[in-house]
């Protein structure tokens, strides 16, 4: 996935980069229509070859004439210079993605938000610092859950049980942590149990390679958020099977899994069985959110 995202995003700031050269380069050519433009533009060419072959003080300067006679000339007839010159959608790193070896924060930004595209999440209004939860078990919570987000790349966290009545804000939470996690530059995937579970029975009932491709999907992000477990129908030789092997692999490749759901920790060992309980308690951040239903409206 991250490879993907990368090249993607890559292809995006070089397509910027050739319409902003290939613009330029339009321009040049209407330009050169001009007879006595196009003798200023070529001595301009001479002398520059001239500079880089020979870099004397004298060259330098006389390049530096012809540069400005070409200029006068453009602004004489109405011209601006700056048409000549690449207008880069990037001005740090001139739409190479790159500035001294390292991405450049443009690239970042299209990686980023074609992470935010594919993870299921459409709300990034949804943050810790815009949180106006006032319960203090429930900011304990939070807190906790901020710092498994800072700390994400310790590893010694890999799951996240979030567990709660309806309306307690697990919904909120998760996409808050999702949103911290997408902007430190991390894969994150969110889907809900039913979709999930649906794609356990197409991976089930298909054969070949295809097969393979709908289970990899779940084990390429950095983090997946597995919303409402315990809603999903159980479907024999699917669903508890297909889970434990998704949970177990990506506890192998020291992935995370944040799972968000109205059922105890407790209960999970009679909804599915004890080796999905095991995988969910490695290594797992278990924390509980309480209170009334926020979604009920007092009137």
């Amino acid at each position: 996935m991250k490879n993907r995202l990368f090249a993607t995003a890559k292809n995006k700031i070089d397509d910027f980069k050739y319409k902003a050269e290939q613009k330029a380069y339009d321009n040049l050519l209407n330009l050169l229509a001009f007879d006595d433009f196009a003798q200023l533009d070529k001595q301009e060419k001479q002398l520059a070859w001239s500079w880089a072959t020979n870099p004397t003080e004298e060259n330098k300067q006389l390049l530096q004439q012809a540069t400005n006679k070409k200029v006068d000339w453009l602004k004489a007839h109405g011209f601006d210079p700056n048409q000549l010159v690449p207008q880069y959608h990037c001005k740090v790193c001139g739409d190479t993605g790159f500035v001294k070896g390292q991405r450049c924060e443009c690239l970042k930004r299209e990686i980023n938000a074609l992470a935010r595209k594919e993870s299921g999440l459409n709300n990034p209004q949804c943050t810790f610092e815009a949180s106006t939860e006032t319960d203090s078990h429930n900011q304990q919570v939070y807190l906790a859950c901020q710092k498994y987000c800072d700390c994400i790349d310790n590893k010694k966290v890999l799951n996240v049980f979030l567990t709660g009545q309806t309306g307690t804000g697990k919904t909120y939470l998760c996409m808050a942590m999702a949103n911290k996690l997408l902007d430190a530059g991390k894969t994150v995937l969110a889907v809900s149990s039913f979709k999930l579970n649906n794609d356990f029975l197409q991976a089930h009932t298909t054969f070949g390679l295809d097969k393979l491709d709908i289970i990899d999907f779940y084990l390429q992000p950095d983090v997946l958020i597995i919303d409402d477990l315990g809603t999903e129908p159980v479907y024999k030789n699917v669903t508890k099977e297909y889970l434990f092997t998704l949970l177990n692999e990506r506890l192998m490749r020291l992935q995370h899994t944040i799972i968000c759901t109205n059922l105890s920790f407790e209960q999970i060992m009679d909804v599915y069985d004890e080796r999905i309980f095991s995988r969910l308690q490695q290594n797992c951040l278990k924390v509980k959110l309480q209170n009334k239903d926020k979604r009920v409206n007092l009137k």
